[in-house]
């Protein structure tokens, strides 16, 4: 394998891993429960489509903050799952508190990315 190919594969593997990991981490540090009221959602347009994130009107400190969701969804979920002007709990990040999330949950799709980039890196130790 040629050197150029194999620096390809490590940026790959690097940013694959190293992205997830981030956002892993960002849904990590939301751990301050409290309650939102939900407002809207946004759209967010990616090279995979788009993607929806639900807008909450939240306090933190006395400090009214609507902050942006971590957590992507369709817009069918959005629609399911939130009522406009209801509050519901959600979990922010102490640290920045114009980051919130819905659910504590690590996503499947970030642990396979992980995965994947650990995949690309290991081959580059074979085949040196």
């Amino acid at each position: 394998m040629n050197l150029t190919a194999i620096i390809v594969t490590i940026a790959i593997g690097s940013i694959l891993a190293g992205t997830n990991i981030l956002y892993i981490n960002a849904i990590l540090a939301c751990k301050v429960e409290t309650t939102g009221t939900f407002v809207k959602y946004n759209a967010i347009h990616g090279s995979y489509g788009t993607a929806y994130e639900p807008v909450f009107r939240y306090y933190i400190n006395g400090e009214e903050f609507q902050g942006r969701c971590l957590n992507r969804m369709s817009l069918s979920n959005i629609e399911k799952q939130f009522a406009a002007y209801e509050t519901y709990t959600i979990y922010v990040n102490n640290k920045k508190p114009g980051f919130f999330i819905v659910y504590r949950k690590v996503p499947i799709q970030n642990m396979i990315g992980i995965l994947i980039g650990i995949i690309f890196l290991a081959g580059v130790c074979f085949i040196i």
